[in-house]
């Protein structure tokens, strides 16, 4: 049979573009900036997914930099790529001093139709479950939510109560808190 590596071993590498000089520019035209801040965009996301967290530290991303080729964003680049993230719903910032930024995956919106999809295909209309057990539970491992960033599950979760297809179960933390997926009436 195959080996099974842990995901961690492997060195994360960048798509090719990130070896290409003016990646590292931004573009002064508004089309080709808005393709580079795409690519930007992917590369921490996919960075993200790969070590399996949810917030970069901007000032010591190892990915700002090229040294194989004498590379570097200024800083203004790194704030324009970070707006970018913010603006496109995929990042926000977890201080006031604006040191550690959280990385949204995949919007709450996106998420919120991902499990209610999961809810109904898996038929758990009616049944309760905790926020921990839809988060990391063994029987969700193939749901494109299972160990996501849980305070963005959470937020999911609210979407789909204001939109009356889940009630929450306020426990004593959000690990804690229920859910009960409801069928839309």
């Amino acid at each position: 049979g195959t080996m099974k590596v842990s995901v961690s071993n492997i060195e994360f590498v960048p798509k090719e573009h990130w070896n290409f000089p003016p990646f590292f520019t931004i573009q002064p035209v508004s089309a080709t900036k808005e393709k580079q801040l795409k690519l930007w965009r992917e590369l921490i996301i996919d960075y993200c997914i790969h070590q399996n967290t949810f917030s970069i530290v901007p000032a010591n991303f190892k990915f700002f930099k090229n040294s194989s080729i004498n590379r570097n964003l200024t800083q203004e680049g790194i704030d324009i790529i970070i707006t970018s993230l913010i603006q496109s719903g995929n990042a926000e910032w977890e201080d006031n001093v604006k040191s550690n930024l959280r990385i949204i995956w995949k919007s709450p919106e996106t998420l919120a139709a991902e499990i209610y999809t999961w809810a109904c295909t898996n038929e758990i209309l009616g049944t309760v479950y905790t926020i921990y057990e839809l988060h990391s539970g063994d029987e969700n491992v193939d749901s494109g939510f299972h160990g996501m960033d849980i305070v963005i599950v959470r937020r999911a979760l609210e979407i789909l109560e204001v939109n009356k297809k889940c009630k929450i179960i306020r426990g004593g933390s959000i690990e804690e808190d229920g859910v009960k997926f409801l069928a839309i009436a």
